[in-house]
């Protein structure tokens, strides 16, 4: 008996989630159909991209509609602001290679704006933007690496846009929040600070997406 109530809760738990998720999957996918239409990466990657966002839409749906309690709530929106930064960094790393293809970023390019890391050869590795050193070793960029060099060039090939300046700020903020789930931080950090900081990141996101499409 105590196994159908629980199965009958999660039911009622999940009708309720689904009910209120936004973006839905559906609407995810069509907000990156370009991507496939133009190949600007595999269906893989564009897959994951699309699981990742989804994830992050479900996470925001228990925070808003199912009220849980204060620590659930807590590890909940931590979790939605990782899964932005992976998502985020996706799609960046996508912009990024598509500038190398389309010669936008070349590696004479990179190494007057990286004058103290200079690269032997830029290649593609995988689907990530990579350095090949002196050795021969190819190592692909960091995700701190890919927003530094999108800065770079935000900064001296496309006039310093202002709202592509803006989104890279946001992404370095979501990086560094991937990177400090420690104990500490995770007990002394507001969860009303987070919660504003969540707020920005959503929005930002289509904005981020359509950035993306009329760069590439």
């Amino acid at each position: 008996m105590s196994g159908i109530n629980q199965y009958a809760t999660w039911e009622l738990f999940l009708g309720e989630v689904s009910r209120n998720i936004s973006p839905s999957k559906e609407e995810i996918v069509a907000s990156l159909a370009f991507v496939q239409e133009r190949q600007l990466c595999s269906k893989e990657r564009l897959d994951a991209i699309v699981a990742v966002r989804y994830m992050a839409s479900y996470e925001q749906a228990i925070n808003e509609y199912l009220h849980p309690p204060m620590d659930f709530k807590q590890a909940n929106i931590k979790a939605e602001l990782i899964h932005f930064g992976s998502v985020f960094e996706g799609l960046l790393e996508v912009l990024l290679v598509n500038l190398y293809k389309n010669k936008r970023i070349t590696l004479d390019k990179y190494n007057a704006w990286f004058s103290s890391s200079k690269a032997i050869e830029l290649v593609i590795d995988g689907e990530r933007l990579a350095k090949k050193t002196r050795s021969g070793r190819v190592q692909a960029m960091s995700f701190k690496a890919v927003i530094d060099s999108l800065k770079a060039w935000n900064k001296h090939e496309n006039n310093e846009n202002s709202d592509i300046a803006d989104q890279i700020r946001m992404i370095d903020m979501l990086r560094q929040e991937r990177n400090s789930v420690h104990v500490n931080q995770m007990v002394e950090t507001s969860i009303q600070h987070e919660e504003y900081r969540l707020v920005e990141v959503r929005e930002k996101w289509l904005k981020f997406v359509s950035i993306v499409n009329q760069q590439i």
